[in-house]
């Protein structure tokens, strides 16, 4: 698969559309589930038109979220991704050596024998 180059990357605040029907269409005693998040509403309205319980219109709810754009390009053409941005991460940089040590250290002799790492 030929690798993709991102372009025209922006972050934009933006107003979702999510379609949202039930699991059990036909007697709606399931759980809820997402059939997709849309730019437009129309788009959303049509995606939700017949998809809900007894070919009912499934429900639609907007949303303001963040959002990542970006074109995908490769060799084949170009793309347009949209990635929302949900929940903030923490990340925390731990050098390979420090983890290696600590899981090591969690393994009995006989585990590092198995494992051939008798002399570490």
């Amino acid at each position: 698969m030929p690798s993709e180059e991102m372009r025209d990357v922006r972050l934009e605040h933006v107003t979702l559309y999510e379609v949202i029907t039930n699991e059990d269409l036909c007697g709606g005693r399931g759980r809820s589930v997402s059939l997709g998040w849309y730019l437009h509403r129309f788009d959303a309205i049509e995606r939700a038109r017949g998809a809900g319980v007894f070919g009912s219109d499934a429900e639609v709810k907007s949303s303001e979220q963040w959002v990542m754009r970006y074109r995908a390009c490769s060799p084949n053409g170009s793309r347009e991704v949209i990635h929302i941005i949900g929940t903030e991460v923490s990340v925390t940089y731990v050098d390979p050596k420090v983890s290696r040590t600590r899981a090591l250290a969690k393994l009995t002799p006989e585990e590092r024998e198995v494992l051939g790492l008798k002399d570490e």
